[in-house]
């Protein structure tokens, strides 16, 4: 969910095993964005100081999860020049096929 003043509009739908929160770990920002849950779900957190520091001791699993999240931006990018192509050439019925859904 996106926050636009006192409306929130939904951006995306994310899947069993999706991340979110990675470009706060990645760049140390803000989040972009809040997550609400349409159901249950287990949710694994990791702060961004811990991150760090099991990057810093080179730790295989940490190196994973930037592999991973780096996999998961890369998709949502090229979703998202997709959908800006689409809304340059005036097409919404191409823009709502290509809604993000992970």
């Amino acid at each position: 969910m996106k926050d636009a003043g006192s409306t929130s509009t939904r951006i995306a739908a994310l899947g069993s095993g999706a991340c979110f929160g990675e470009m706060a770990i990645l760049d140390g920002l803000s989040r972009s964005a809040s997550v609400v849950a349409d159901g249950p779900l287990t949710v694994f957190r990791f702060r961004r100081e811990r991150f760090g520091n099991l990057l810093d001791q080179g730790s295989l699993g940490a190196y994973k999860l930037v592999a991973a999240m780096a996999r998961s931006l890369s998709q949502r990018q090229r979703v998202l020049t997709q959908q800006l192509a689409a809304l340059t050439s005036g097409s919404s019925e191409t823009l709502n096929q290509l809604r993000i859904s992970e």
